[in-house]
């Protein structure tokens, strides 16, 4: 089997999501890290080596939903919500790559995913929009080289609203930091 069938396999049940809510009753926190101490007849070794491909899977959902990673650190992850329990899937980036699960209180009614979701495929809202924007200005840019303007002249000119944006986007998570504190 390979690697994108045992994702679809372990995102489109519930068998995985169910084990993590058994296994971090006891382990609230845990890496694959742990499968190097793990006694090897442990049952859970599996699904433990299965982080990695449960986490494409969410990664894979959330991309085409337009669901980007939360970056603190070293840390990319996500945070997803089943049956009123929530988890950060993620990995972590140290001396190597570390897939992670954290059980944790959800703090955010609307920052997470619903795993329920994930499983029907469920596409998020302004997805068509967004598709549709961003076919726009892909369009927008194919048309531009094709009419000769210098390749130069396109990467600066988005290079410079880039620039705009991302300063803008920093202003707007200081205020947005210092509104929670």
């Amino acid at each position: 089997m390979s690697d994108e069938e045992k994702i679809l396999n372990i995102i489109s049940n519930t068998n995985y999501i169910n084990w993590l809510i058994e296994f971090t009753k006891n382990k609230s926190n845990f890496s694959d890290k742990w499968l190097t101490i793990a006694n090897k007849n442990d049952p859970n070794k599996e699904y433990v080596k299965n982080l990695s491909l449960f986490y494409e899977g969410i990664k894979n959902y959330a991309t085409n939903n337009h669901i980007y990673p939360i970056k603190e650190d070293n840390k990319h992850y996500y945070t997803i919500k089943y049956q009123g329990i929530s988890f950060q899937i993620g990995y972590e980036l140290n001396d190597g790559l570390e897939y992670f699960c954290n059980r944790v209180p959800l703090e955010n009614e609307s920052s997470f995913i619903d795993y329920y979701d994930i499983l029907s495929n469920n596409k998020q809202p302004n997805v068509d929009e967004y598709n549709n924007i961003l076919n726009n200005i892909s369009n927008m840019i194919r048309e531009a080289y094709e009419r000769n303007i210098p390749i130069e002249s396109i990467v600066s000119t988005l290079d410079n609203v880039f620039k705009e944006i991302t300063t803008k986007e920093e202003e707007r998570q200081k205020t947005y930091k210092k509104t929670i504190i």
